[in-house]
C-alpha cells in the first residue's frame, strides 16, 4: 500500500536509504531489519539502527512546507559496542542526503547542525544479570515540500 501522508512517506524514505547502504549493512553483518521504529527495539538483533519520527510540523505560511524532526539511535554491545554505534551514527549521517531523498521521491532536504550525542543503555537481563549496551543517537532535520 502507498503511504498517504507526508509522515509515513518519510518514514518509509529513511529507512529505504540507510537500509541500502553497503556500509550498515556490512556493520551489522545483515541485510535485513537494520533500522527499525524505536518501538521495535525489544525485538532487535543488535547492532541496530532506531528511529523515531518526535515532529512534523508546518513550516512557512502557505503550509506546503513541513520541518521534520527524527532521532535515529544506533544501539551495540559487547567490546568495541560504543565504536560499532558512533560508527553505524555516522554512516547514517552521511547516508541521508538531499539526493538520496530525491531518489524516494521526496522533495526534502536536511537541514541544520544535526546533534550526536553517546547514550548508555542499561537492560535487565535475566533476572539479576546485567548487560550493557551503549548507543550513539542523531537528531537529524528535515525541510519537506508536499
Amino acid at each position: 500500500m502507498a503511504p498517504t501522508d507526508i509522515g509515513q512517506k518519510l518514514d518509509e524514505a529513511l529507512t529505504k536509504i540507510v537500509r541500502a547502504d553497503a556500509s550498515i549493512q556490512q556493520l551489522c553483518e545483515r541485510t535485513e531489519r537494520l533500522v527499525i521504529p524505536w518501538g521495535d527495539f525489544g525485538t532487535a538483533k543488535l547492532p541496530v539502527v532506531l528511529y523515531q519520527r518526535v515532529d512534523l510540523s508546518e513550516r512557512g505560511g502557505l503550509g506546503d512546507t513541513r520541518e521534520a524532526i527524527y532521532d535515529f539511535t544506533a544501539v551495540a554491545e559487547g567490546e568495541g559496542g560504543r565504536a560499532l554505534a558512533n560508527a553505524l551514527i555516522e554512516r547514517v549521517e552521511l547516508a541521508i542526503t538531499q539526493p538520496a531523498m530525491a531518489a524516494q521521491g521526496l522533495d526534502a532536504s536536511p537541514v541544520g547542525a544535526w546533534r550526536r550525542r553517546p547514550l548508555g543503555v542499561r537492560d535487565q537481563v535475566g533476572g539479576a544479570n546485567t548487560q550493557e549496551r551503549v548507543a550513539e543517537q542523531l537528531e537529524a532535520r528535515f525541510l519537506v515540500t508536499k
